[in-house]
């Protein structure tokens, strides 16, 4: 991960399962993955293996009749009160943009972080041009010892593309 990009302080790995409580990453981490993975030979393979929303896999019955159906390639996970969404999405006019959303401790329904997720996904996939960017960065809290935090309790909601657009919360 450090080879990728990734910030030291950017994850941790307990066991390397993905299930443990102790395995954090940082939705920036999973970006750089992406991203890696974007300039890897083997994207193509990696790319076509993802679901496809409103099509296929974990994401099958999610962002259909919206501009994200047949424009996302992601991958879902899923624990006790974590979800996530992380992968590629195709733009209106055609920019492949990398994205992670990570919800934590949430307090409503799944199927509710689940809908701001694809609603998200839809956004980025409607987006016209480079110029235009709707969703704007948002503010970041630091902590002594600690290169970003975010609120701790509720939804962290990160989003990147090649050129880094943030979103906060």
């Amino acid at each position: 991960l450090l080879a990728w990009g990734a910030a030291r302080d950017g994850f941790i790995v307990r066991d390397g399962s993905g299930l443990s409580r102790h395995d954090v990453i940082t939705p920036e981490t999973i970006v750089r993955v992406l991203d890696a993975m974007r300039r890897s030979p083997h994207f193509r393979l990696f790319y076509d293996a993802l679901p496809v929303g409103g099509v296929d896999g974990t994401i099958a019955n999610r962002m259909k009749g919206t501009p994200a159906q047949g424009n996302v390639h992601a991958k879902t996970g899923t624990l006790d009160m974590v979800r996530s969404l992380s992968g590629y999405v195709t733009t209106a006019d055609g920019r492949l943009l990398l994205f992670s959303v990570l919800a934590n401790h949430f307090t409503v329904p799944t199927r509710e972080i689940e809908r701001v997720q694809d609603t998200l996904a839809a956004l980025l996939a409607g987006m016209p041009d480079e110029q235009e960017r709707p969703l704007r960065p948002g503010p970041l809290r630091k902590r002594a010892g600690q290169r970003h935090q975010r609120h701790r309790a509720g939804p962290v909601i990160v989003c990147a593309v090649p050129d880094a657009i943030l979103l906060g919360t």
